[in-house]
């Protein structure tokens, strides 16, 4: 095994150990209750290391909990090669954040979800890359288009990001006990299938309004 392999396993095993004991901790004593010390005293590694991977505590809760609920690649593939319909796959998919949801504490949910509201530009650009809920759905509109089941004249990274944080709010109503009259999976399946039908049959008003004015002059161009 090579010194860089070795390196990077290592690195990831670190990781680990700091979402491991910081989560264990949040249960125990509450997101607030517990100190960026206390984490890396249970995990056993310096400050300067937490902070190497995440900027913030709220980065830490974000990360930890939505990787529980984030969909997989896998699961993601194996419903793009099937044969159900955008309404369907999109169902499936969320039916699958939500079963995974409800066995995350509640409090730590509702916390995550608001710290990713408040930090989500910082949060996106960790770990190089997009890995935002809209990510995962913007494939499954794509193949909609291809399939025939979504009108192509919708933009798609619109309705993927419409998607997504009407999968944050349903999740944000639970986890604040706001649907005490309502279950989380059947919420969250009536979003899907409501979005993805509205892609499907609905039209979006893309037609400019007519302008009878003469054109503008073209603007000069804007000094340096």
């Amino acid at each position: 095994m090579t010194r860089a392999r070795l390196q990077q396993d290592r690195s990831r095993a670190t990781r680990r150990a700091i979402i491991a004991r910081a989560e264990a901790l949040w249960r125990e004593h509450g997101f607030d209750a517990v100190s960026v010390e206390q984490v890396c005293q249970a995990a056993d590694v310096a400050k300067g290391t937490f902070y190497f991977y995440f900027p913030r505590k709220e980065h830490l809760l974000v990360m930890t909990v939505f990787g529980r609920f984030m969909p997989r690649d896998t699961e993601l593939k194996a419903l793009l090669d099937s044969e159900l319909d955008t309404a369907q796959i999109c169902a499936e998919l969320l039916t699958a954040i939500g079963q995974r949801v409800k066995k995350i504490d509640k409090n730590l949910v509702l916390r995550a979800v608001e710290e990713s509201f408040r930090h989500y530009r910082q949060i996106g650009k960790l770990e190089g890359g997009d890995h935002s809920l809209h990510s995962f759905y913007e494939p499954i509109f794509e193949r909609g288009v291809a399939r025939g089941d979504v009108n192509k004249a919708w933009d798609l990274d619109l309705i993927a990001r419409t998607l997504g944080w009407a999968t944050l709010q349903e999740i944000f109503w639970w986890a604040s006990g706001q649907s005490t009259l309502r279950d989380l999976l059947p919420d969250l399946r009536q979003r899907a299938e409501l979005i993805a039908n509205g892609a499907r049959f609905g039209q979006p008003a893309i037609t400019a309004p007519k302008v009878s004015s003469p054109a503008p002059r073209p603007r000069s161009a804007p000094r340096s």
